[in-house]
């Protein structure tokens, strides 16, 4: 198997798209990309909503700056290389280079996200900020990673006005 030369990371907003949404969602059973998502379930989506400890949360424009920012010092503090990063209302992408594991790479961008958004005040100190795992792929070639950054900066539909995203996406066109 080939080294991974990097990890392409999706971590979602709490509480934003639980499983049995009417739009469908991915589990470990529907994961694969071309493939359907799990099918709507009206019940599962009332269970798993009752179920929840805090308001779901979005990403204004002060937030998605948070998340962007935390993620960049995060990869800065650390040695890693961050290739691209674009939080969106629900969710962010992100393709970085990194020696720890995708795991602990995803859980230490999500924990230091939330640490930096509580210090700045933008959500409430028991308030969950990010869905319990991520979709986590890793990628080993230079056209998996040139793909990964591509569909990070250019395919995320309207520009919210991202930090940055948008100094990445400026340097990836020169």
């Amino acid at each position: 198997m080939a080294e991974p030369l990097a990890y392409f990371i999706t971590a979602s907003a709490y509480g934003n798209r639980l499983h049995g949404d009417e739009r469908g969602t991915v589990d470990r059973d529907h994961n694969t990309v071309g493939t359907p998502f799990r099918q709507p379930e009206p019940g599962l989506a009332a269970w798993e909503r009752e179920r929840m400890v805090g308001d779901s949360v979005y990403f204004d424009a002060a937030r998605r700056a948070c998340v962007e920012g935390s993620f960049l010092a995060t990869c800065m503090h650390r040695g890693w290389t961050l290739h691209a990063v674009h939080c969106r209302t629900n969710h962010t992408h992100v393709v970085l280079t990194s020696d720890a594991s995708i795991e602990q790479t995803a859980h230490s961008l999500k924990s230091h996200a939330t640490r930096a958004l509580r210090q700045a005040g933008l959500v409430g100190p028991r308030q969950p900020v990010w869905a319990r795992s991520a979709s986590m792929k890793t990628l080993t070639s230079d056209r998996a990673v040139a793909s990964a950054v591509n569909y990070t900066l250019n395919a995320q539909g309207a520009d919210l006005g991202g930090t940055y995203a948008k100094r990445t996406r400026d340097l990836w066109e020169d």
